[in-house]
């Protein structure tokens, strides 16, 4: 661009000086000087090749609209040469074909030696194609004998086209910017608003003279969002953020209605970093405000009305709960006070009565367990166990039971098998499905518990028993669906014990599953979480916990660190934690101090801490355990004791 820009300055110079020359010479032929011999000049030889060569079309005309001249960059953009128009008859109609006005108009000034500046034609090409060019004529400011008129030109096709697809661009955008599904405005560094979208001029009832360079968002919002608004222009004014998103406030409409929007900032700064404009897009939240509100309301009315039915079933269950149970020790009593040996038949009568009053109350007791469980009044203390202990303590339970009916009973769970439970709860749900095995095996039948190959966290419970028809299968866990059958000994139950379990095991992360087959047996699955234990060590001197650390190497655990008991805190409130070993004395806040916050915490109250220091002093080891501590030790710590309690803390080895 640069070379071709250089060869027209050139170019034009030498024009110049060819008009001076010619100048010069009809100056002298006024003034009597011999005529110039017949032909061309030397002159008119320059002028020729530097028009020739010109960077833009040139061409001229006589006062008949004859071509005289047609340069390089004439043949180029329409494909005729120089011999095919200059002295042409046909060439002005060969070029310019359409008897329109414009043209008319163009013939008229070519026989008027008319000068104009930049007007459109369309100009014929030799390969019929039609090219748009744009002209100017200059030859009365700069006449060149022999010609009535000359004119430069060049091609616009591909510049107005491009030209009128921008426009077509500008105005769709603009088009999609006024009527955008969202509010758009831009503000200057003073914060008034320099342009504004029709969305957002109708969302807020205002006119486009009413709002640019006059109100600045500022003015647009509630009293009592503009504080949060004016915190994050603060951030923007002291260069700590350039974006804001998703801020939620109220605009005032024109006739003072609010109106609930989000609003997206992002800052524009100049090469200083200082704050050169604002674009804000501006959404309308009524609506899933409205329905936000719609469903909270819904959600607080269903809320209730749970309330309202666990509250009910509580009640019912207390107020039958009660005369079941004066009406089972009656009963007991008349069993076992009776003076004479009752009869055969009324010996049967009283003891149906007392199993049926068993049965009822059993099936209370699960409701309430059930209510409980679903208002959030039992509240799971999570704990590690050795599964093995636990089962065994449910085995003991019912082995009278099973050895009545001829049933074996075996745990098979590997010892110190690790799980993360309730206690309480989960001891519930083992000795719900054995007591259910056991209803349903016969003499000679037999019950394990064990854990399936490659599942770490898996308890199961099979029974060679009586099986589960098929068709009760995909509803045994369902609460509103009655599955309970008799078992082999005509033993009944609630159908509830299940579902209840299945809550339990749901609480905890798990799942509860059954396998079976009628007349074979069945299997449930109890698959809980992999927890692995993670504890906090607390101390401010670095030595100490690095020795900590290296004690309980042999450990399978994740240690974190504090250096005090404040640091410690945060952790502890963040992290879910299984044990805290704590030195005693340390800056900020002491042990003493964290295991108090630790106890007082709803959250944390049950997390066991143990304490160790340096010094000997009986106070120290009372006010911990006053405060709750779990264990105290003095160091250097007893090794194998300290292990040991951690261990028991953590079901590790």
């Amino acid at each position: 661009m640069d070379d071709r820009k250089k060869k027209k300055d050139e170019l034009i110079s030498e024009l110049l000086k060819l008009r001076k020359k010619v100048a010069r010479l009809e100056k002298a032929k006024g003034k009597g000087a011999p005529a110039p011999k017949k032909g061309k000049t030397e002159g008119d030889t320059n002028l020729g090749e530097v028009l020739r060569n010109f960077p833009v079309m040139v061409v001229a005309f006589d006062d008949q609209c004859n071509v005289l001249y047609w340069n390089k960059e004439c043949e180029l953009a329409t494909g005729y040469t120089a011999e095919e128009v200059e002295s042409n008859s046909k060439a002005f109609q060969l070029l310019f074909p359409n008897p329109d006005p414009q043209t008319q108009l163009l013939s008229d000034w070519c026989q008027a030696g008319v000068d104009f500046a930049s007007k459109d034609f369309y100009l014929a090409c030799k390969d019929g194609s039609i090219r748009l060019t744009s002209w100017s004529c200059v030859a009365k400011q700069y006449p060149i004998p022999g010609w009535a008129t000359w004119w430069t030109g060049r091609d616009v096709t591909g510049y107005r086209g491009t030209m009128v697809a921008l426009h077509d661009a500008e105005k769709r955008y603009r088009d999609l910017y006024e009527n955008a599904p969202v509010g758009y405005h831009m503000a200057g560094p003073d914060r008034k608003i320099i342009d504004i979208n029709k969305t957002e001029l109708n969302l807020i009832g205002y006119t486009r003279d009413e709002i640019v360079n006059k109100k600045s968002i500022h003015d647009l919002i509630s009293k009592e969002d503009f504080e949060k608004y004016e915190n994050q222009w603060k951030l923007f004014d002291s260069k700590e953020a350039d974006e804001a998103i998703g801020i939620e406030f109220n605009m005032v409409h024109k006739n003072g209605n609010r109106i609930p929007v989000r609003l997206d900032a992002t800052i524009i700064r100049d090469e200083n970093n200082e704050l050169l404009r604002t674009r804000c897009v501006v959404v309308d939240i009524s609506e899933p405000k409205q329905m936000e509100a719609e469903l909270r309301k819904a959600k607080d009315l269903a809320e209730s009305a749970t309330v309202l039915k666990d509250k009910f079933v509580s009640l019912v269950s207390h107020d039958l709960r009660s005369p079941f149970v004066a009406l089972l020790e009656t009963l007991k009593f008349v069993v076992g006070e009776a003076k004479s040996a009752p009869s055969e038949d009324h010996t049967d009568l009283l003891q149906h009565s007392v199993n049926t009053c068993e049965s009822a109350l059993q099936m209370i007791d699960q409701l309430l367990n059930i209510s409980r469980l679903q208002t959030g009044n039992i509240k799971p203390k999570f704990q590690f166990a050795d599964a093995r202990s636990l089962c065994d303590r449910d085995i003991e339970k019912l082995a009278y039971l099973a050895e009545k009916k001829g049933i074996e009973i075996r745990n098979e769970i590997p010892e110190r098998f690790r799980i993360y439970v309730d206690h309480e709860l989960f001891e519930g749900v083992i000795q719900n499905l054995l007591s259910n095995a056991v209803k349903f095996c016969d003499k000679g039948d037999r019950i394990t518990l064990f854990c399936p190959p490659g599942k770490d966290t898996t308890i199961a419970v099979k029974d060679s028993g009586m099986g589960i028809k098929k068709e009760i299968l995909p509803n045994l866990f369902k609460f509103e669906e009655k599955t309970s059958t008799l078992g082999t000994s005509g033993e009944r139950g609630s159908g509830l014990g299940l579902p209840f379990s299945k809550e339990i095991i749901d609480l905890h992360g798990g799942t509860l599953t059954v396998e079976s087959k009628e007349g074979k047996g069945s299997t449930f699955f109890v698959q809980l979480p992999s927890v692995r234990p993670t504890i906090l060590i607390v101390d401010d001197s670095k030595e100490e916990r690095g020795l900590l650390k290296r004690i309980l190497k042999n450990m399978d655990l994740e240690i974190l660190e504090a250096e005090n008991g404040a640091e410690a805190f945060d952790i502890v409130s963040d992290q879910n934690l299984h044990l805290v070993i704590t030195d005693l004395k340390m800056p900020v806040l002491d042990g003493f101090g964290l295991l108090e916050r630790v106890r007082n915490n709803k959250k944390t109250e049950g997390l066991p801490v143990i304490i160790t220091t340096s010094g000997n002093n009986p106070k120290f080891r009372d006010k911990a355990i006053q405060l709750g501590s779990d264990e105290f030790f003095v160091k250097p710590l007893p090794r194998e004791d300290f292990l040991s309690r951690v261990e028991t803390f953590l079901q590790v080895g």
